[in-house]
Formats: structure tokens, C-alpha cells, sequence
């Protein structure tokens, strides 16, 4: 249990997602040993739910879990069917939708994906993944752009510190002709991508080439 205890305070800032609001206590501490098992061990996670929801098939905490560790593994086709079971019997649970919506990206289906976005940000508006993903597939279509640029604007009030949030809203002012503020905000992004060692610094700098020269 002190182990346990300790493994929390040191790696409660990515532990965050599980131990805030709407986790059942009795369910905090089989919701966070999994993150104590070897990362390059998917099969563990999935192993260690399996066997939790066999034991509480009811636990929507444990079949949310399980769909995310399937999804992490690539498994979507088992992370859909748990997702659509959720949001079929919680109409309400915004982070189900969204975790689906992100199944739908990867499947290719991006209208099914939109929709359990927006579904989700109609449940929690401060869903920063739906926000950004919104905002990017809006601007990418050159459609709802009053839209896109509202969500995307939302995700980097929240999340000021987000490169990719902040190439979202570049993308979004550049769609809506407004090439100046794209340019300022690539910049911006590009400085902190390389303050931050950012995978992104070659997309943003190659990006904000492009738009410097069209």
C-alpha cells in the first residue's frame, strides 16, 4: 500500500485522468495498479481489466479502462464494441465519446468521428481533445469555420501551453483568410516546440514556410 501510495504522488500529474471526479473510490487503487505494469506489456493492462470486469461486469470505470488499453494496443475493433456499450447504456459519459471518436479517427470514418466529438463537448465543453480535433477536421474541410475557430480558440485558453493546439488555431486563422495571425501563431508555435524539444519543430517550420509563401 505505501508503495502504492508513493507511485501515486510521484506520477499523479499522469494519474490525473483517473483519480479525478466521477472515480468510484473503492475502484481508485484497481484503476491505477495497471500504470504500475511495464508499458512495453499491453496485454498486461488488457489481462488486468479483463479480469476486473469479469468480476464486476457492471463497472463502467473498469469496460472504460479496458476499451482505452485495447485502443492503446491498436485493438479498435474491441474498443469500439465496449465504447458503443457505454454510450448506449451512459448517454452522458463525455470521455467514452470522445475515446470513441478518437476509435473512428484511427478506423478511417471521420463524419462518425466528428460526431462523438461534438457529442462530447456537448456533455463537458472543456473536452481539449475534442475541441482541437473539431476545430482541425472543420478547418481542413473549409466548413463551420466560426466554429472551428471557437473551439480551437476554447482548447488554447485552457491549454496555453499545447503545440499542437496552437498549429490548430493557426490552421483555422489561415482558412478564414487571415494569413498575418497564422503566421504569428506558427511562430509562436515553432518557439515553443523548440523550447520543449517538440517531436512537430520540422511540421511547424515546413508549415509556416508554406504559408509565408503562398
Amino acid at each position: 500500500r505505501e508503495e502504492l501510495l508513493g507511485y501515486i504522488a510521484e506520477k499523479r500529474p499522469q494519474l490525473a485522468g483517473i483519480i479525478d471526479k466521477g472515480t468510484d473510490p473503492k475502484d481508485k487503487v484497481q484503476l491505477i495498479r495497471p500504470y504500475m505494469l511495464s508499458a512495453s506489456d499491453p496485454r498486461s493492462v488488457i489481462k488486468f481489466f479483463r479480469e476486473r470486469l469479469t468480476a464486476d461486469p457492471k463497472n463502467k470505470m473498469f469496460k472504460f479502462q479496458l476499451a482505452r488499453a485495447y485502443f492503446t494496443a491498436g485493438n479498435f475493433y474491441e474498443s469500439e464494441y465496449l465504447l458503443l456499450s457505454l454510450t448506449l447504456t451512459y448517454p452522458g459519459y463525455n470521455q467514452a465519446w470522445e475515446l470513441l471518436g478518437l476509435v473512428y479517427e484511427k478506423q478511417e470514418d471521420i463524419d462518425s468521428a466528428m460526431e462523438c466529438y461534438e457529442k462530447a463537448v456537448s456533455i463537458s465543453p472543456d473536452m481539449l481533445t475534442s475541441l482541437n480535433n473539431l476545430a482541425w477536421r472543420y478547418a481542413e474541410q473549409g466548413v463551420d469555420l466560426d466554429k472551428a475557430l471557437e473551439y480551437s480558440e476554447r482548447a488554447n485558453k485552457l491549454a496555453p501551453d499545447n503545440v499542437s493546439f496552437l498549429d490548430t488555431l493557426a490552421e483555422v486563422y489561415f482558412k478564414t483568410g487571415d494569413k498575418t495571425r497564422a503566421e504569428e501563431l506558427l511562430e509562436q508555435a515553432v518557439s515553443m516546440a523548440v523550447e520543449t524539444k517538440s517531436k512537430k519543430l520540422r511540421y511547424l517550420r515546413k508549415r509556416l514556410k508554406e504559408i509565408q509563401d503562398s
